[in-house]
């Protein structure tokens, strides 16, 4: 298909299914989301790995908004801070390691991501990016 037609095929499909943020039972019962995705019928993993890769840099975009401080840190250091964002949504509640990683302190930075619900809950997870953190 020409380029062209192909942006007329999505404009169109787009208005006709509509868009939908939240999950919702469609006209046959069926759970949907985004423009008419039905999540009864699964996905691949390749349109799975474009979700995420889509949120990962939707979290680092975030990060890099609400932290002036975020663009200083090495790429190991940010991988580890967007994958908790990813993961939580948010790294807000993470007040004392935020101070850590104003004041360049990654060591305590670290230690307050293992002081935490969020290491209880994932342990592994939450040593990977606490490892990250440490060795920048």
């Amino acid at each position: 298909m020409k380029p062209a037609a192909r942006r007329l095929l999505i404009q169109s499909t787009k208005e006709h299914e509509g868009f939908r943020s939240l999950p919702y039972p469609d006209t046959a019962g069926h759970l949907t989301i985004g423009y008419g995705l039905n999540l009864d019928a699964g996905m691949t993993e390749e349109e799975a790995e474009a979700i995420l890769v889509i949120r990962l840099c939707n979290a680092e975009t975030s990060l890099l908004d609400h932290y002036t401080w975020f663009s200083g840190l090495s790429d190991t250091r940010q991988r580890s801070l967007i994958e908790m964002h990813y993961q939580l949504g948010s790294i807000s509640v993470f007040r004392r390691m935020i101070r850590a990683l104003r004041a360049g302190n990654y060591d305590k930075a670290a230690a307050e991501m293992l002081d935490s619900q969020w290491n209880t809950q994932t342990p592994t997870r939450a040593a990977h990016c606490a490892a990250l953190m440490r060795e920048g």
